[in-house]
């Protein structure tokens, strides 16, 4: 009963207890009033019975709603209601219930905050009957909600522009929403529900939107928590929609928080952006799928966090030009522990098209600015790394076993490893570098050592496209079973080819530097590539040429001066020490063939060499000859050879060759047939070899020179010892040409047939041609010397012997000027003279004259 009927009820009685004598109107005004109240009630009941059969809502009047909103805003404080429409239904059930529209939320400073559409309230029963108004149930539809974070990360309702200081952490909303739950009107508040409520999300730290549609919220109130959960589509401004449902629970004895969170294809950019922790994903383009639960102290403060991520197929690209480091998808198990800022992962794990790769660790938050890291420092043990892809290595592989120690920046994104370790299959290696991300693009710097490891590691290891000439080459060439202190680096920025720098020595190795040569075995030594320039120095290494005996090679050079070109030059510089039979079979391999262009066989001559050859030429399959530039030096000493001049020995203590792409070349004092001489061999190589080479040079002239030639001249000619300059024509398809020219000086000469003498201290003129085959021809001889001048040709006999002389034109003196003719007449005899076609006077013939 309403306590004003029942006031005046009271009064009536308490007016008509003295004043018997009135009784009989007393009565009357009773029954009057019995009657009415009767009446009321009826009418109430059937009012009451209609509604609920009827369900109609009845509109209640404007000074109530009034009266109820300013009721609501004097216990808000700051925060204002505004209400719309307000209609009471009876439901089937008995129960009334509330109907507001268009309520807006909001507080002076920002006006609106939330808008909604309809909120229906069910009363409670028990409360009504005690006089008050109170909801058991709230129902909302389409309501329009505004929450802006705070760069601090707390929350605020408000548009644009609300004061940071009104914005309240999670907790602090909470015991906002409690102190709401605990008014007497919401006291008996069990159960919030609301649907197609539209959320938006101002971020002010990234001036990004997310927008939540036909949201629909559980708000549940049991005696010790407060529970809250959210399912919503989201979109963040671009084509993507994601899947997000949270909840919310608070504990209302300690006043602790759980959160829980659940995505599905969330941009996982946008979960870098709700929580420091998890900032690393911000450098993935990809959507994530996952759970994340948060518990949160009553102080505000985070106190643990757990989650698992499933990443969808995506990239690595901190910065939008960047290029894209692609990945199939990748998947994580992580807890944090917010007093140690540790984030510890129990799976990391990401697949590519290239491989797969698996992981555990940890990683610190570092570097704070207020609750976001500048920087994480983690420590991995790496489980597997698998490649089974194509285009990156040679061959598919897999490592296990591996640490990391790292340093990530995101902005600018830098990645500093620290140290990467490998202990695999008696391998120790250990890496570091930086990896960063620039508006130009990647710039890479990696460098890795081993005190040992197998070659054919090394190369299974080496990228296709980092030096692909210094590592083809090596993978052709160089069989080594160890290299020893290997150094590698790699550097590599977008829009460059990458630059590698590498250093290692090795032993007991095969080292080819030409294709069709014999390896050099037992080798020896070391190698760098460093500013795209790459040498192998050989401390010791031999070649065995067959037969013909073993070079060693110690000292030999092989460098390609600049590994970008396709194809790259290589030179070679070889160094050879043994037999020079052994050195020119070497240098007669393709693609030189020195000695098949110079028409003769690697058997010149005999002689212990020591040599050193310089090759240019393209690093590339079927080289021609022509292609390939070379230059040959070598000593040569104890030097034998009778197939440099045809038939004639040619012996030397020590000579110089020297070969080119034009000719052979051999240098230095020899003797020929026993005969001292000054001899420079050439010979033409290529189209000018048919011509055949020559020999030229200084001899020393006397009669046994004449003798070691075979050239028979009239006996007692010469006597002493001179000096003449030779040419010996060595022709391929003829017998040795030779011409010969001296001063005479330090040669006695004479023809006593002709009474003439030189004296040797006395200079002239001679030259003699002559083709010395089986039996030499000589085919001119001319001699110019005081008292005496003569030209002509000598002729021999089948053995060789002077057989006589025709001399054109021969001057004794001043008694002959003529034609003179000699004659052999056999062995100790002069010859004989027949003088011809010219003038003679005897009177002048010296004494001694023989006729």
């Amino acid at each position: 009963m309403d306590k004003n009927v029942e006031a005046d009820v009271d009064e009536t009685v308490a007016d008509a207890g003295p004043a018997k004598a009135a009784r009989p109107r007393v009565r009357r005004r009773e029954i009057g009033f019995s009657t009415m109240a009767s009446l009321t009630l009826s009418a109430a009941i059937f009012t009451f019975l209609f509604l609920m059969l009827s369900g109609r809502a009845v509109p209640i009047p404007e000074v109530i709603r009034d009266r109820i909103e300013a009721t609501v805003n004097a216990r808000l404080g700051a925060e204002r209601v505004a209400l719309g429409g307000m209609a009471l239904i009876i439901g089937r059930d008995g129960i009334p219930r509330v109907s507001l529209t268009n309520i807006k939320l909001g507080n002076a400073a920002d006006g609106a905050v939330a808008v909604l559409n309809n909120l229906g309230a069910r009363l409670s029963p028990g409360r009504l009957l005690q006089g008050d108004l109170a909801a058991s149930e709230l129902l909302l539809s389409g309501a329009q909600i505004t929450v802006r974070r705070t760069a601090s990360g707390a929350f605020a309702f408000g548009g644009a522009g609300g004061d940071e200081s009104m914005a309240q952490s999670v907790p602090q909303i909470l015991d906002l929403v409690d102190a709401i739950f605990d008014s007497s009107a919401l006291s008996s508040l069990r159960t919030v529900e609301a649907g197609g409520i539209v959320l938006s999300l101002e971020d002010a730290r990234s001036g990004r939107i997310w927008q939540a549609t036909n949201a629909s919220l559980v708000m549940r109130r049991a005696d010790r928590a407060t529970t809250l959960s959210l399912a919503s589509d989201v979109f963040n401004g671009t084509d993507n929609v994601a899947e997000v449902q949270l909840s919310v629970a608070r504990n209302l004895t300690t006043s602790g928080v759980s959160l829980g969170a659940t995505v599905n294809r969330m941009p996982a950019a946008d979960i870098a952006l709700q929580a420091p922790v998890l900032s690393w994903l911000g450098v993935l383009d990809a959507g994530l799928s996952g759970s994340v639960r948060a518990e949160i102290g009553a102080d505000g403060r985070l106190t643990s966090l757990a989650g698992t991520l499933d990443i969808e197929a995506g990239a690595l690209r901190p910065l939008p030009d960047v290029p894209p480091v692609e990945f199939s998808s990748a998947r994580t198990y992580f807890t944090f522990d917010p007093s140690r800022q540790r984030l510890d992962f129990s799976e990391l794990a990401v697949v590519s098209e290239q491989g797969r790769m698996t992981a555990t660790g940890h990683t610190y938050l570092a570097e704070l600015n207020g609750p976001w890291p500048g920087a994480f420092l983690g420590q991995f043990d790496i489980g597997t790394v698998e490649y089974d892809g194509e285009g990156i290595f040679p061959e598919p592989f897999a490592l296990s076993g591996l640490k990391a120690d790292m340093r990530l920046r995101l902005d600018p994104f830098t990645v500093e490893l620290g140290q990467i370790a490998v202990d695999q299959d008696e391998a120790r290696i250990r890496a570091s570098g930086r990896i960063t991300a620039e508006a130009d693009g990647w710039h890479v710097a990696v460098d890795a050592g081993s005190p040992a490891i197998q070659s054919e590691r090394v190369l299974r290891y080496w990228p296709l496209v980092v030096s692909p000439v210094t590592r083809g080459w090596l993978a052709k060439n160089l069989k080594a079973g160890e290299l020893r202190d290997v150094s590698a680096g790699i550097r590599y920025q977008t829009g460059s080819k990458p630059d590698a720098i590498l250093s290692f020595e090795f032993d007991d190795g095969e080292v080819s530097f030409l294709r069709a040569m014999p390896p050099l075995t037992e080798a020896a030594g070391r190698a760098t590539l460093f500013e795209r320039r790459f040498t192998l120095y050989l401390d010791e290494g031999r070649v065995d040429a067959g037969p013909p005996g073993v070079l060693n090679a110690a000292g030999s050079i092989f460098s390609v001066p600049d590994t970008r070109p396709k194809p790259a030059m290589g030179e070679i510089h070889l160094v050879a020490e043994g037999p020079l039979q052994a050195a020119l079979t070497v240098l007669n391999e393709p693609p030189l063939r020195i000695m098949d262009r110079a028409d003769r066989a690697p058997d010149l001559a005999r002689a212990d060499a020591r040599a050193e050859a310089r090759i240019v030429l393209p690093l590339k399959d079927g080289i021609d000859g022509d292609e390939v530039e070379y230059s040959v030096s070598a000593v040569l000493r104890d030097v034998s050879s009778e197939a440099i001049a045809e038939s004639r020995l040619l012996t030397a203590d020590r000579l110089e060759f020297a070969a080119t792409n034009r000719e052979v070349r051999l240098v230095g004092s020899v003797r020929l047939d026993g005969v001292p001489a000054r001899a420079s061999w050439r010979q033409p190589l290529g189209a000018a070899a048919a011509a055949g080479g020559w020999v030229e040079g200084t001899i020393a002239l006397s009669d046994e020179t004449m003798e070691a030639f075979d050239i028979p001249l009239p006996a007692g000619l010469i006597g002493g010892r001179g000096t003449g300059r030779y040419r010996l024509d060595l022709p391929g398809d003829g017998p040795p040409q030779l011409r010969l020219t001296s001063d005479l000086t330090g040669m006695a000469l004479a023809l006593d047939a002709l009474g003439w003498r030189k004296a040797a201290g006395t200079a002239g003129e001679f030259v003699l041609t002559a083709e010395l085959g089986e039996i030499p021809v000589v085919e001119g001889l001319l001699l110019n010397a005081p008292g005496l001048s003569l030209s002509g040709t000598l002729d021999l006999d089948d053995d060789g012997a002077f057989a006589g002389a025709v001399f054109e034109n021969v001057q004794v003196g001043d008694w002959l000027d003529g034609r003179v003719e000699l004659k052999a007449r056999g062995a100790g005899r002069a010859p004989a003279i027949r003088i011809s076609d010219g003038r003679m006077d005897l009177r002048r013939l010296p004494d001694g004259g023989a006729g």
